[in-house]
């Protein structure tokens, strides 16, 4: 046949196979070779020469002869930020691998985690499209020996190692951060460590004396290392705390009383002038009087060993 013309056909645009993309636009013609135009899209391999195909005039090109595969990783998953990897075999770019990622303690996720391989061969996958935030708490809960000096709002993560005091008789390091597992609810804290002081003694409190020294620390019950002194009663469970390392721990929950007598019985040399009830350490030098031919001395005060008896008296002499 003569006289009868074919032209190949122009297309507008170029479109590109799966797995790659159009670098450079084109209008190509039905038979026109557009490789150079193409490049594989993240996580893939192409080959082959790419040949057009323009099925109508000003449409878009599609191509023949150029393949492209989802490259295949064998080295893990890389955990998006907030989430953790389990162990998994080869994986290719475009799995689907959401149930191989759990989310961190404090940490929320959302959406489908994709895989791509950037690298064929013993290197890890990267995921989209899986988002990992921390959880917001409304409030704080301070770790043992601790306690909220000033409460906030937290989200895991925050540091809020300013917002923590150590408790009377504990001191306190590290950095505070916020772990928040229940959105609304309150923040435990990792990396703040609280120990109770620790004294080299007992001071007793008032009303009683050191039967038994030892050393101690903050919260240490020392009730059998205590009794009460004379004309004193004591009750309670003695606690101690220590506020500075390697001094004396000092005494809560432990009282002592002074006791309270009927009577007053006067020393050798003096009389009791005026009977009177007297507790333990009570002045009674103006209740007493020398005797005839006596010189008493010194401020009187009761001492009261049985609750109703007779008080006896130290510091007063007659001489």
């Amino acid at each position: 046949v003569t006289g009868y013309t074919c032209n190949s056909v122009q297309c507008a645009s170029l479109q590109a196979p799966t797995g790659a993309t159009v670098a450079t636009a084109a209008t190509p013609r039905t038979g026109d070779v557009v490789t150079a135009n193409l490049l594989a899209a993240p996580g893939y391999t192409c080959v082959g020469t790419a040949t057009a195909s323009c099925p109508a005039a000003n449409g878009v090109a599609t191509t023949t002869g150029y393949t492209c595969t989802p490259n295949a990783c064998t080295g893990g998953i890389t955990a998006p930020a907030g989430s953790t990897a389990g162990a998994v075999g080869s994986i290719t770019t475009g799995s689907i691998v959401t149930a191989s990622l759990t989310p961190n303690a404090g940490f929320s996720c959302t959406g489908t985690a994709t895989a791509l391989c950037n690298a064929v061969g013993a290197n890890p996958v990267t995921v989209t499209g899986f988002t990992c935030a921390p959880i917001q708490c409304t409030s704080i809960t301070a770790p043992a020996g601790a306690a909220v000096a000033t409460q906030v709002a937290t989200q895991t993560g925050s540091v809020i190692t300013a917002n923590l005091a150590p408790l009377t008789g504990f001191t306190c390091t590290g950095t505070a951060t916020a772990v928040c597992n229940t959105a609304g609810g309150a923040a435990t804290v990792t990396g703040y460590t609280c120990n109770a002081n620790t004294c080299n003694s007992i001071t007793a409190p008032a009303g009683a004396t050191v039967a038994t020294q030892q050393a101690t620390t903050t919260g240490t019950v020392v009730t059998a290392n205590l009794q009460p002194s004379a004309g004193f009663t004591c009750t309670g469970t003695a606690t101690t705390t220590c506020l500075t390392a390697g001094g004396a721990a000092t005494v809560s929950g432990y009282v002592c009383s002074s006791v309270t007598c009927a009577t007053i019985a006067a020393p050798t040399g003096a009389i009791v002038a005026t009977q009177t009830t007297a507790t333990t350490g009570t002045i009674v030098t103006a209740n007493l009087a020398a005797q005839a031919g006596y010189t008493c001395t010194g401020t009187a005060t009761a001492l009261c060993t049985t609750a109703n008896g007779v008080a006896t008296t130290t510091g007063y002499t007659c001489t």
